[in-house]
């Protein structure tokens, strides 16, 4: 598949700003000629049944939208028939939401309350229904942190519960540390790591950041924090080398150049982001998809 090239256009052949006048739509009559037309207050923009693009008069709208003048636009709704929900031509008015039932339309009030309904309409409310727990998973168990049992334990348990309302010491096989090898090798899906392990281990960073800009270099045995190692720009192959120019400027640069735009369609080298300039129609090119 050949890759995908944008040609940047220039201003002159683009919609720009100074176009724009202010209250102003731009319109065209003729191809590529686009001009604005300025409107004014309760004014609109159209085309009637012959001519161009114009601002329209009201009469010339209701001739339009086939309306004649004094005809009566979409009535109101009721707030039943809001509820009812089966009209799909009326509009509804804040009156009519407020005398709905099914459409909650409710002052807050104090923080903290609910939305309960009385039967007919929708209320502000501080108390719930009444309900019960009956059903719920649990019930009736309750944690008294008096019930936990005092003692010693081992490096590796855990406290359970005894079943009869205290706890009790028990050993967990599992709960074990590992070391800092073994956080290397990672193969023990197991034992558990302490920020000690983490420390010892040498594959799992564990380094103070160090000043800003420092990053993770590797010491031959850990990582340590340290500045960028020096090296030259030609120590870069061309397919990584992605340079910070740091605000740079370049003097005498020159985009690399292909006979015509023909050219840049073959172009078969291209990496998403190059740019080319065509000879032939003084035109530059952008990648935006490269040859996969």
């Amino acid at each position: 598949m050949a890759p995908t090239w944008k040609k940047l256009a220039y201003e002159a052949d683009v919609v720009t700003k100074a176009l724009f006048d202010a209250y102003s739509i731009l319109a065209s009559d003729t191809d590529d000629t686009p001009a604005a037309v300025t409107l004014g207050a309760s004014e609109m923009i159209g085309r009637k049944s012959a001519g161009g693009i114009v601002k329209l008069t009201a009469a010339d709208i209701l001739t339009i939208i086939n309306v004649t003048a004094g005809a009566t636009a979409n009535a109101k709704a009721t707030g039943a028939e809001i509820d009812t929900g089966t009209d799909d031509v009326k509009f509804a008015t804040p009156t009519a939401l407020k005398d709905s039932h099914n459409v909650p339309s409710v002052v807050p009030s104090t923080a903290g309350k609910l939305m309960r309904s009385d039967g007919t309409d929708w209320e502000s409310s501080t108390s719930l229904p009444d309900h019960d727990h009956s059903g719920d998973a649990g019930d009736g168990a309750t944690f008294d942190a008096a019930n936990l049992t005092a003692g010693a334990s081992t490096d590796g348990q855990i406290l359970t519960s005894d079943g009869a309302g205290g706890a009790a010491w028990e050993d967990d096989a599992g709960a074990v540390k590992a070391t800092g090898a073994e956080v290397d090798t990672g193969t023990d899906d197991a034992k558990f790591a302490t920020p000690k392990a983490l420390k010892d281990s040498h594959n799992v960073p564990s380094v103070v950041p160090g000043a800003a800009n420092n990053l993770l270099v590797s010491d031959g045995t850990d990582w340590t924090s340290a500045v960028m190692p020096a090296h030259a720009i030609s120590d870069h192959t061309v397919a990584v080398a992605d340079i910070d120019m740091g605000h740079f400027s370049f003097d005498d640069l020159v985009i690399q150049e292909v006979a015509d735009d023909a050219a840049v369609a073959a172009y078969a080298a291209s990496v998403v982001g190059q740019i080319l300039f065509s000879t032939d129609t003084l035109s530059a090119w952008l990648c935006t998809e490269a040859t996969p």
